[in-house]
């Protein structure tokens, strides 16, 4: 519930970081970067466990928010909802960086 309350603030990026992770903040990564990335046997970024662990849990609240029939707009979105529209989108600027990153 804790974390739950934490995302929808806008704090998921800030979870992620202390569990261990790299920030993002102005990471340009061109596709020849995004290649080289996808084709080195070793990712670019290691997951931690406690990394893992808090993805599969914003995933969840995310995967029932899009579920829900009483679904209150983006200001009901787990991932930076009550945050106001610059917090919604920080929270989904660094998912994708992180998505790039980690593919």
């Amino acid at each position: 519930i804790l974390l739950a309350k934490l995302c929808r603030l806008g704090l998921f990026p800030n979870m992620y970081q202390s569990a261990g992770g790299k920030s993002f903040e102005g990471m340009n990564i061109t596709h020849a970067e995004h290649s080289k990335c996808a084709d080195d046997a070793n990712p670019a970024i290691p997951l931690l466990p406690e990394q893992l662990v808090l993805l599969h849990c914003v995933a969840k609240e995310v995967d029932e928010w899009a579920e829900s029939s009483d679904s209150q707009g983006m200001g009901g979105c787990p991932l930076g909802g009550e945050a106001g529209q610059d917090g919604l989108f920080a929270c989904h600027d660094f998912l994708v960086s992180l998505y790039i990153s980690l593919r």
